[in-house]
């Protein structure tokens, strides 16, 4: 039994909130002049769906950018001795702190609360998909990477991707799923508790209950029964990494994850020497710091048709290529801070590519100093809108993260043949799981998120503003964002931004488009502390810890 409890906020100040709510009013009036009837149904999808009423010209429309910055939101940064765990969902980062309570290690926090994930964020992820896990061992200082990620089955046929007219929810583009041979090779390699001590918590849940949060509520579809083999995959890979200025080791998830990606934004962003003296505070500071930030995004997306499956592609050169400090200075001579360009002159070679959507995140720091921060996914919202008959558990979608000629994908995003699908490949993802250490060795950050494309704009900004703007973790993870693909050609913005800033962005030639879809899972180490905060923009997430 699922109990469904829903419960109004005391008050709202996050800035997507706010822009939520005020949409909300805004509609009220309209539908006063019709019936009572007709503003109860319209109030109640709006509570639920906002997103979905409201097009992106509407909100701008009724609900102009900000004059002055808005307040941050409500949620706390929470401080911890030893050990905690975050997630964007609450109930399974308390059940990673549990287990670390128990002596557990790092990956078994991570596993108990995967395994969590499966029930309580079964819109986005569960042991239907598949996983990317960044892990840090600090006895030996070193860095592991499991790729748990869906496979494309070995007797796939690509004529059948559109039989049934919708390719996305379609059963053929559910790909074998990888998350549960994941849990146990990590489990094998490093896990600490017996298997049902990690497993236990959440049949717990399943048999007591939980409260479905707003996010899941929101996603809500029927699933329809279908069979399934257990032809399973899951395999370890050496992590990327690259040298900031100060010392610090930034490693992250190599392809077919998009952790090269991340670090080539951070090498590029590096290089303009950012400092606390550059806090955003004048004007033309403000514009010149967000137009590098946005000219090295469209670089960053020029170069990701160029990844995929290592095991089907030789990605080596343009890995080698995205962490190379030269490279990084190459483009930062490219970058012009008084216009924009049109998209072949950053490179875009290809144009068609996809990106999961449906995706969750847990970052695990342990009291021995280990740490853990991994990606979960079945792709779309509820994934293949399918369920196992045995099982129950939603199936993935993630066929849909390879490139075909006639599917553009949910983020509109490019790609190339490099992405096509084989038999027993894994699509390129945007997940970029991530660790920062510092000159030491030492954790310094454990980093996530969900949002697709946005994933690494969104990474990369909350590490500058953590080390190079001076801000504190609350400041950096609640700012409003700013994303660019290259295709489609236009800058994606947060609720929350200034009008001023936005129309100066506008007049350097950039296309403006205003949307929140992405979050972060972050926590940090610093002064004998760890930091943790969950962040606003997805509902339901939590951070616990001892």
């Amino acid at each position: 039994m699922i109990t469904i409890i829903f419960k109004k906020n005391r008050y709202i100040k996050t800035p997507h909130e706010m822009e939520r709510n005020l949409m909300t009013n805004y509609r009220k009036t309209d539908v006063l002049i019709t019936s009572v009837i007709l503003i109860a149904s319209v109030l109640c999808y709006v509570k639920f769906y906002p997103q979905s009423v409201f097009s992106a010209e509407e909100r701008q429309k009724f609900i102009p950018d900000p004059k002055k910055p808005l307040p941050f939101s409500e949620t706390r940064m929470e401080f911890f001795e030893k050990a905690a765990v975050v997630s964007d969902a609450a109930p399974c980062a308390k059940i990673g702190r549990d287990v670390l309570k128990k002596n557990g290690s790092a990956v078994d926090a991570s596993i108990g609360a995967l395994i969590c994930n499966s029930v309580v964020n079964m819109q986005s992820a569960g042991v239907g998909g598949g996983f990317f896990m960044t892990i840090f061992k600090n006895d030996e200082k070193k860095v592991y990477c499991l790729n748990a990620r869906e496979k494309a089955p070995s007797n796939m046929m690509s004529d059948k991707f559109m039989n049934d007219g919708d390719p996305v929810n379609n059963s053929v583009m559910i790909a074998l799923p990888g998350e549960i041979k994941g849990y146990l090779r990590a489990h094998q390699k490093f896990g600490k508790l017996r298997w049902e001590k990690l497993v236990q918590p959440t049949i717990d849940i399943c048999e007591k209950g939980y409260t479905i949060g707003q996010h899941q509520h929101n996603s809500m579809i029927l699933n329809k029964d279908i069979q399934w083999d257990e032809n399973l995959s899951a395999v370890w890979m050496e992590p990327i990494n690259i040298t900031l200025n100060n010392g610090d080791q930034f490693y992250s998830f190599p392809a077919p994850g998009s952790g090269p990606l991340v670090s080539f934004i951070l090498n590029v962003l590096d290089g303009y020497n950012f400092t606390k003296e550059s806090r955003l505070m004048e004007e033309e500071n403000v514009l010149r710091i967000y137009h590098r930030i946005i000219e090295t995004f469209k670089f960053a997306f020029a170069k990701r048709p160029e990844l995929g499956d290592p095991n089907f592609v030789d990605v080596t050169e343009v890995t080698n290529e995205l962490l190379s400090k030269d490279f990084a200075k190459l483009v930062r001579l490219k970058v012009k801070d008084k216009t924009s360009h049109d998209p072949a002159y950053y490179g875009l070679r290809s144009n068609s590519i996809n990106y999961d959507q449906g995706t969750s995140h847990i970052s695990v720091i342990a009291e021995n100093g280990d740490a853990v921060s991994v990606t979960s996914t079945i792709n779309k919202q509820f994934g293949a809108a399918k369920t196992g008959k045995r099982t129950g558990f939603v199936f993935n979608n993630a066929m849909a993260d390879f490139s075909f000629e006639f599917l553009k994908n949910n983020f509109d995003l490019i790609g190339a043949d490099i992405n096509k699908p084989e038999p027993r490949k894994t699509p390129l993802s945007s997940m970029s799981p991530s660790i920062l250490t510092d000159k030491h060795d030492n954790v310094k950050l454990v980093i996530g998120g969900i949002g697709g494309p946005k994933i690494l704009t969104s990474i990369a900004q909350t590490i500058m503003r953590l080390r190079w703007l001076n801000n504190n973790l609350k400041e950096a993870v609640d700012t409003p964002k700013v994303h660019h693909q290259l295709d489609p050609m236009t800058l994606v913005y947060e609720y929350g931004l200034i009008d001023e800033l936005v129309q100066k962005l506008k007049a350097l030639g950039h296309t403006t488009y205003r949307k929140t879809d992405s979050a972060v899972y972050v926590l940090q180490r610093e002064n004998d502390k760890i930091i943790g905060i969950h962040d606003s923009r997805k509902p339901g997430g939590g951070v616990y810890g001892i």
